[in-house]
């Protein structure tokens, strides 16, 4: 079979998963790409407008993998989310670390980032915005949800046996996970940049309000 065909192949797999995706979980797919434009509107405050970026295309592109059958790269890309969102409420707080990781010296830390003692995933860090308010849940589900995207980075085997004959094709259930920890990381973003910029008088009041009590912050 020549490079051609082969690729056409994958293409038309793919334009199949995509279209059944877009069939079946179009309500779910709805509530992320509101979801998304809330998180690019309140992530105006951070004043980071290049990264903030960078986050929106890796939810598009994992929206787009997870959709086209592709769902442990869509994984993988949600990792990048996750470490890039919880980034940037360093880098808001911490210039200095800001321009370590712009200017390649260091890199970003995940065990920095959720350090009992220093870390922005700790309730000594978010109470100072939020004082009464309980983290434990988020921060817990925020751990959660990064572990099990490494899971798929590392390829751990428990992981890959959904995608067992490693097929590009849909797979509702497989599809329904992923956009739900897809649609479960951006809430968790969110409510983050509610804690540390409170929840503002505007078009998505209700939608930063239901991510909130989501973890029960």
């Amino acid at each position: 079979m020549s490079v051609e065909k082969i690729m056409n192949k994958a293409k038309d797999q793919i334009e199949a998963s995509f279209n059944s995706a877009i069939k079946n979980e179009t309500e779910e797919l709805g509530t992320i790409l509101e979801l998304i434009n809330c998180y690019k509107i309140r992530s105006e405050d951070l004043c980071l407008n290049d990264q903030v970026s960078e986050i929106i295309y890796d939810l598009f592109s994992a929206l787009y993998l997870s959709m086209s059958g592709l769902y442990r790269q869509s994984y993988i890309s949600m990792r990048c989310v996750l470490e890039m969102g919880v980034s940037l409420m360093m880098f808001n707080d911490n210039e200095y670390s800001y321009e370590l990781w712009l200017n390649n010296i260091e890199d970003i830390q995940w065990s920095k980032l959720n350090d009992y003692e220093t870390g922005i995933l700790s309730s000594k860090y978010l109470n100072l915005y939020l004082p009464e308010g309980n983290m434990e849940i988020l921060i817990e589900s925020i751990k959660h949800y990064y572990r099990e995207c490494s899971e798929y980075v590392h390829g751990k085997h428990e992981y890959l046996l959904p995608f067992k004959d490693f097929k590009i094709q849909y797979s509702r259930e497989n599809c329904k996970k992923s956009l739900k920890m897809c649609k479960d990381i951006i809430q968790a973003l969110i409510t983050l940049l509610v804690i540390r910029f409170v929840n503002k008088a505007d078009d998505f009041y209700i939608i930063a309000e239901e991510s909130k009590k989501k973890f029960e912050v």
